[in-house]
């Protein structure tokens, strides 16, 4: 992606879902579980704007981070007083323009998405 803010948001909220399905699968893995993990993109084109998407799956089991429910976090809470989770997918919904979870043949399927100007 050539604009950093858009590269930046999208890294960001990558590295959180790829953060969260390794946690949620540590212990599988410790077990001796086999763990796959696919990232793919997808580049759509019109002649008002250009749709990067970015598909990240494992075939783990089924975890729902609830990323179509709005996140609002508090701004004038200290973070030592926040309950622990929530920030990340706060993050993860702030940085790109879509972000969605669903259950498919077995795996946990998560698409960001971001819209980028026609260069």
């Amino acid at each position: 992606l050539k604009d950093p803010k858009k590269s930046y948001g999208m890294r960001l909220a990558a590295e959180e879902i790829l953060s969260n399905m390794i946690r949620e699968t540590q212990d599988l893995i410790l077990g001796g579980a086999s763990i796959v993990i696919r990232i793919s993109r997808r580049v759509i084109e019109s002649s008002s704007c250009v749709w990067f998407e970015l598909t990240i799956a494992d075939n783990g089991p089924p975890f729902d981070p609830g990323l179509d429910s709005k996140r609002d976090i508090p701004k004038n809470v200290p973070i030592n007083q926040r309950p622990i989770g929530g920030i990340g997918l706060f993050l993860v919904q702030q940085s790109v323009d879509s972000a969605s979870y669903c259950w498919h043949d077995s795996h946990n399927v998560y698409k960001l998405g971001t819209r980028l100007p026609v260069a």
